[in-house]
């Protein structure tokens, strides 16, 4: 059994295939013929030869029904992607982000949660500092350190204030306002 035909037909909203079959054997013949309304198919029929064999049919038809319905969700998805890509993304507010981080780390330490009011003044200043050197990703401590060195830019101050959150965040140094004080002072120094 080989295909001999395969045609697609738009009759208003309905979709109809028809598939031809032929058996170089027997000289016989067959045709399928499905419509579909969108992505469901809604009838299908089977003409000419009919024996114990209905199922390889059966079979086929289902094979290019999937392969029907998988093409146009394909399409619907380059479509849907396809429009989504005019719509400009906004660029990330970087200067606001890093701010509010510093104004919760303050809110933070007057509640005495003293590890994440650490934290958040150094996320503050690593978002920023990622941000402002168009680095544009999350990055370590260490790695936006590196980063300022190798642009000759001044990192000693910003490593200390660095050094300083990890050790309280990391239970290895005793939480204190003066400290916290001028971790906040360098953040919004930098942050400007």
């Amino acid at each position: 059994m080989r295909q001999t035909d395969m045609k697609f037909e738009q009759e208003g909203n309905q979709t109809v295939g028809k598939f031809s079959f032929a058996d170089n054997r027997t000289n016989q013949t067959a045709t399928i013929t499905a419509k579909f309304e969108g992505d469901k198919v809604k009838e299908v029929q089977l003409e000419g030869k009919k024996d114990h064999h209905y199922w390889i049919f059966a079979l086929f038809l289902f094979l290019i029904v999937l392969g029907y319905l998988l093409f146009r969700i394909g399409k619907k998805k380059k479509t849907v992607e396809q429009g989504n890509s005019s719509v400009p993304e906004e660029p990330f507010d970087y200067l606001s982000a890093s701010r509010d981080l510093l104004a919760r780390a303050k809110e933070l330490f007057e509640k005495g949660h003293y590890k994440d009011a650490y934290g958040k003044a150094g996320q503050a200043l690593r978002l920023y500092l990622a941000y402002k050197n168009d680095l544009n990703k999350e990055l370590t401590n260490d790695e936006i350190i590196r980063h300022l060195k190798k642009q000759k830019k001044p990192f000693k101050e910003i490593k200390k204030g660095f050094d300083l959150c990890s050790l309280v965040e990391f239970a290895k140094y005793k939480p204190n306002k003066k400290d916290f004080d001028m971790i906040i002072s360098i953040a919004e120094r930098i942050i400007k």
